[in-house]
């Protein structure tokens, strides 16, 4: 695999090349969708370069599109200062740009995650399923798994993994029908992380292999450090834990190396947690307590409950009650602020479904009345080339009879020959 410096320097040789254009502004916003993950602040360079392009040439969708990769990239290296503003501020951009369908679900998408990362739950579902109606009538759009994808993160967040299962699937395939490989190792690792939460961990192992094969062909390391983590589970699952929190620390540095902030909290969480099951209180409170303060300080609400119950136990067991007893408040707390959004969120699942599912019938509607519009010319066509043909046909048939009738017919000439002639 490239370092992460060489994927960067790579890039930018390749890039250097392009003459400023808004095809240039492309190419760097390509890149930084495929390895934002990956190459984390990196990008930082690229992206300003092309929105600075983007302004000058007066390409709106590029200026959106840079400006939300940026707030994008803010929040998961735990930069939350004026973000609201900023938010708000690309949020009236996104009008300009409600013409260009492929750019404006894209913007959607990232909008949905940033509402995610601050808790708006039923923004980020709102956002999403926005664009999801958008992609539905747009065929070869890669990005169409993008957004399938964020669904299948925000419902297994909220363990709800039916529809997680769903929108994953939706997201392979349609990242299969665009020939895109890391979104397909991206997607089944979803499927996998969904396995293990179901206690299957057996069946996640090939649907991880082939993800890890994916992911070191392509040099995709926050790919590679999730499917390091899931592997690890697979381990804790079956309780051989000094090779599960050898692949843990293995996801843990390629996470701090990508600075991946919602990726630390998850592997913290999961070494703290095993820690804690063997009675090692020194390091269980020390994975425990950096989750937290990442938690907390980017909003992760659903990963905060967990965190907030494992040391509420961490703190029971060395019998520091009142630290208990705070953990404990805190997770009591989020869990029913977060049940209450909960209940938020599920009306307004069940009112996007409804939208998305009208939205699918009215293209399908839409589709059929094509397909039956363009039977019905081709009849008429078909049917008008026929009678024009009978037509002519006929006015021949006439002609002819005419030509038969005029040469039996005697001429004037002829005729008022004899008349004069009868006349004497």
């Amino acid at each position: 695999m490239l370092s992460l410096d060489q994927i960067s320097e790579s890039f930018r040789i390749e890039i250097d090349k392009v003459p400023d254009s808004i095809e240039k502004v492309k190419i760097i916003i390509e890149f930084t969708n495929n390895y934002f993950d990956t190459i984390g602040p990196r990008c930082l360079p690229f992206l300003n370069e092309a929105l600075a392009l983007s302004k000058k040439l007066n390409y709106k969708s590029g200026e959106v599109l840079c400006s939300c990769n940026l707030l994008f990239s803010r929040y998961t290296s735990n930069d939350v200062s004026n973000t609201e503003v900023e938010m708000n501020r690309i949020d009236l951009m996104l009008n300009e740009i409600k013409d260009e369908p492929f750019e404006y679900s894209y913007a959607l998408s990232l909008f949905a995650y940033l509402h995610w990362f601050r808790g708006e739950f039923d923004k980020a579902f709102d956002r999403a399923f926005d664009a999801l109606k958008l992609v539905h009538q747009l065929k070869g759009f890669k990005e169409s798994g993008w957004i399938y994808y964020a669904l299948g993160v925000f419902y297994f967040d909220m363990n709800d993994l039916p529809n997680s299962k769903i929108y994953y699937s939706k997201a392979a395939d349609a990242f299969r029908e665009n020939n895109y490989d890391y979104g397909v190792a991206r997607a089944i690792n979803g499927i996998a992380s969904i396995k293990i939460k179901q206690a299957k961990a057996s069946e996640a192992v090939p649907h991880l292999e082939v993800a890890i094969q994916t992911y070191r062909l392509g040099n995709c390391y926050a790919g590679l450090s999730r499917a390091l983590n899931d592997l690890a589970l697979v381990q804790k699952a079956e309780k051989n834990y000094s090779e599960a929190i050898k692949l843990f620390n293995e996801s843990l540095i390629i996470r701090k190396e990508t600075n991946n902030i919602q990726g630390l909290i998850t592997t913290f969480t999961e070494l703290g947690e095993i820690y804690q099951s063997l009675d090692d209180s020194k390091n269980a409170l020390y994975n425990l307590t950096e989750g937290i303060k990442l938690s907390e300080s980017v909003g992760a609400k659903y990963k905060s409950i967990r965190l907030h119950k494992l040391l509420s136990d961490a703190y029971k067991k060395l019998d520091n009650i009142q630290l208990a007893f705070e953990h404990f408040e805190k997770f009591h707390e989020l869990k029913s602020l977060v049940l209450g959004e909960e209940s938020a969120n599920n009306i307004r699942k069940m009112q996007t479904k409804f939208e998305t599912e009208k939205s699918e019938k009215e293209a399908e509607i839409e589709r059929l009345k094509n397909v039956e519009l363009k039977s019905a010319y081709d009849l008429i066509s078909e049917q008008k080339m026929v009678l024009e043909e009978k037509q002519k046909e006929i006015l021949d048939s006439i002609h002819y009879a005419k030509r038969i009738q005029s040469s039996l017919l005697p001429t004037d000439t002829y005729i008022e020959k004899c008349l004069n002639k009868y006349k004497k």
